[in-house]
């Protein structure tokens, strides 16, 4: 009888279209066996229409929430205030900050968080007034923080089973919903379990010389190594380089080489897309990643604490579920086309990423905090250390166009720093941070970089910078190459009306960032 009464409903609801010649009708049913669900119109790219359920949900202290859960398309906005108040029912204050998506910044909620003293995260209402600085750092800290939210709503989707709601009633429907927020807390229990199971099989190896690897105990072969204390994780990418510092290596074995066959182009490249696509894009596709154990230990072997590796927004490129990545970028909306890394496969016409190489990740960002290109750092080194994120050689590709590099430079500042990469920048300008040489840094991708630098100069220019320390390699005193740019960039820098201070240290520390780590960290 339910079921005949819903086919009734749709009939009317069909007739009174055709009659008035409209497309649209309150309540629209889409589904006869699930006649509460609703077209939602998102505009995103190849699916401009959703149904199911929409959800808010909040993150705090690394808890997740369920503040919100209905199948009828609704304003996110509205609910702030009362899900601020629910926190402060439960803690017994209201929260120092919230950090939320710019839909939810409208003057209501503004006027709200400034009379209980919340600081609500993104730019004001409005034109910027006149003389009116941002605090660029802050934002930026602000939305890496904010992106938990979009990493709990894809880890729900891909391993907690948000992304395949089978259930056909809306109480069933809603309960399979809130069990994938529940798995969510529990996922972040089961990780603090074995964070410390790992602690104590760590004591234990120290007395017992045992190794974990893969979770597993195993005591030390006769050939194998003695006294190995700490256990291992082994990873598809690192399995090889661990067993070889545990075993040892082979030393009769001769490197492999690996000669790159020439790609044929088969059609001409994309035109390189506009920096606020690219910066959106590329922001969500570090947002679904993750930094590997691996290399937040190497970035701790240079000097960098926890908060300013997750500061700086570092990634290990993918290895895998390449096709899962695009797939959640194009659901969220964003433009792959021109947006250097991707390109489109021409037997079945699928996006997907081109990953060259294992390594970290670094966002390439303009002097207004975009990412216009991302560099990537190899774990192994062959020809060079870097390479840009590219598809220059892939059908519909697009050839990457880095940036000068900007960190901690605002407008106002009267000296900045200019070094050779992004990770050194990046790394240098973190341990002056709080110091009496504190100033932002421009990193060049590459020495020489002319282009960049005379980009570079004319935006230093536009925000009032006085002088610029070059701070490149010190090894330009034995590279010839390395001081003919030092060199160039101080006539460059003169040319332009800056006061240029070139500055010289000791051969033992390379880089600007080993100078700084040496006056600043290792005390």
């Amino acid at each position: 009888m339910e079921r005949l009464n819903t086919i009734r409903t749709i009939y009317e609801q069909q007739k009174y279209m055709y009659d008035n010649r409209t497309h649209s009708v309150p309540d629209r049913i889409v589904s006869v066996s699930q006649p509460f669900v609703r077209p939602i119109v998102r505009g995103k790219a190849g699916k401009p229409v959703e149904f199911g359920a929409k959800l808010d949900i909040s993150v705090v202290d690394g808890w997740t929430r369920l503040e919100c859960c209905s199948f009828d398309a609704y304003n996110e906005a509205g609910n702030l205030q009362e899900m601020t108040e629910r926190f402060r029912a439960r803690e017994g204050h209201y929260p120092s900050r919230i950090l939320a998506d710019k839909i939810y910044r409208n003057r209501e909620n503004l006027s709200y968080c400034k009379a209980h003293g919340i600081r609500l995260s993104g730019p004001a209402l409005g034109r910027p007034k006149k003389g009116e600085t941002r605090d660029k750092a802050q934002d930026y800290r602000d939305e890496c923080e904010r992106v938990e939210v979009e990493r709990r709503f894809s880890l729900a989707k891909r391993k907690c089973g948000m992304g395949l709601v089978t259930a056909k009633l809306r109480e069933t429907a809603a309960h399979v919903i809130a069990m994938s927020v529940l798995v969510l807390n529990l996922r972040k229990i089961q990780r603090a379990l074995l964070r410390m199971l790992a602690y104590l099989l760590e004591i234990l190896a120290q007395n017992k010389n045992w190794a974990l690897v893969q979770w597993t105990l195993v005591r030390p072969l006769e050939t194998g190594v003695v006294g190995h204390k700490s256990y291992i994780l082994l990873f598809s990418y690192t399995a090889y380089e661990e067993l070889c510092k545990i075993f040892g290596s082979d030393r009769n074995e001769k490197p492999r080489e690996y000669k790159r066959r020439r790609k044929i182009i088969e059609t001409a490249e994309l035109p390189i897309a506009s920096a606020e696509v690219r910066d959106n894009t590329y922001s969500n596709l570090l947002s679904l990643l993750t930094l590997c154990p691996t290399h937040q230990a190497s970035l701790k072997e240079r000097g960098l604490t926890r908060d300013e590796i997750d500061w700086l927004g570092y990634r290990t490129t993918p290895t895998t579920r390449l096709r899962r990545i695009v797939t959640e970028l194009l659901e969220r909306g964003c433009v792959l086309d021109g947006v250097p890394g991707f390109y489109c496969q021409k037997d079945t016409g699928q996006w997907t990423l081109d990953i060259r190489g294992s390594g970290i990740m670094l966002p390439d960002r303009n002097l207004n905090g975009q990412i216009e290109a991302i560099q990537v750092r190899l774990d192994k080194v062959y020809n060079q250390k870097f390479y840009n994120l590219t598809s220059i050689d892939q059908y519909y590709g697009t050839q990457s166009k880095c940036c000068p590099h900007y960190v901690g430079v605002h407008e106002g500042d009267e000296v900045v720093c200019l070094t050779e990469g992004v990770m050194k920048a990046d790394i240098a300008y973190s341990f002056a941070l709080g110091t009496s040489y504190e100033s932002g840094f421009v990193g060049l991708t590459g020495v020489p970089s002319y282009s960049q630098f005379e980009r570079a100069l004319e935006e230093l220019n536009s925000i009032g910078v006085v002088r610029i320390n070059i701070m490149v390699d010190s090894d330009y005193q034995v590279k010839e190459e390395v001081r003919k740019a030092r060199d160039r960039y101080v006539e460059m820098g003169v040319a332009a009306g800056f006061e240029v201070a070139p500055i010289t240290w000791t051969q033992k520390r390379k880089g600007v960032d080993d100078l700084y780590k040496h006056l600043f960290r290792n005390k």
